[in-house]
């Protein structure tokens, strides 16, 4: 075992926990995860999902496709990791997936140069669905959950070269899923949650990222991103979804939307 990966722990007293980004594809946590980490001491890389299936750790079906798919070799190339440190040093040396993440986490920071107190974080949609388990493997790591209007999440799963999805029931539980799944949380994670509303983010972005980085104990003046270049929601459902597509958003979505703020 590669001791420059060694694995450090995230409660020590001279450091702050890593922190996860957590919401239903389309709801921006790209937009979140680019302010966040123009920040000088905040890195974030490329989209892990070693959360999102549920094939046990350590299980040729949870390691296969981590090693052989397309999408994960482009984002650790983007990442700058190389495939044989990622699979020796990183993958086949961690015991469970908390240990894989923070060692892909400490091995981004090297490889970005990272300055000796920076630190990771963790931007993928899809690891809602291990968000237990990473509450479990991260006791005092914390969660940023996005929550945008479903009809508009239907409308950019739609329309989306990124991530499409034609079937609106299919989109609808896309945002019911995640949604639940943080609901259920709340009170395991209490305040170790923070629940940021898309649409008041993109229509005061300062204030919102103030909460933001508050909440991540780090300092919003120190944030690079030119918040100006954040457009407010336009609500592009209107013009995209049928009434049909609505109604069924409604059905799927109607009651936990509304604990959100949202009146389909």
């Amino acid at each position: 075992m590669d001791d420059s990966f060694a694995v450090s722990s995230p409660t020590s007293a001279h450091e702050k926990p890593p922190f996860f980004i957590m919401g239903c594809v389309r709801s921006g946590t790209t937009l979140l995860r680019d302010v966040i980490a123009s920040h000088p001491l905040l890195f974030s890389p490329n989209e892990t999902h070693f959360y999102r299936f549920a094939d046990p750790y350590g299980t040729m079906a949870f390691i296969r496709p981590l090693l052989n798919q397309r999408i994960f070799l482009q984002h650790r190339a983007a990442d700058n990791i190389p495939e044989d440190q990622f699979r020796d040093d990183v993958l086949l040396a961690s015991y469970d997936r908390g240990e894989l993440m923070e060692r892909y986490g400490q091995a981004y920071l090297k490889a970005q140069n990272a300055p000796p107190n920076a630190r990771w974080f963790d931007k993928t949609p899809q690891n809602v669905y291990g968000a237990l388990l990473i509450a479990h493997d991260f006791p005092t790591a914390k969660f940023i959950h996005i929550v945008r209007n479903p009809l508009n999440v239907i409308s950019s799963l739609r329309t989306s070269g990124v991530m499409e999805i034609k079937e609106t029931v299919g989109a609808a539980n896309y945002w019911l899923e995640a949604a639940i799944i943080m609901r259920s949380l709340r009170v395991l994670l209490g305040d170790r949650l923070l629940e940021l509303n898309y649409e008041k983010f993109t229509t005061n972005p300062k204030s919102e990222i103030r909460k933001v980085m508050e909440f991540v104990e780090e300092d919003s003046d120190e944030l690079e991103f030119d918040l100006k270049q954040i457009k407010r929601e336009k609500n592009r459902y209107v013009s995209t979804l049928s009434d049909e597509d609505i109604e069924v958003a409604r059905r799927i979505c109607g009651g936990l939307a509304k604990e959100y703020g949202f009146e389909l």
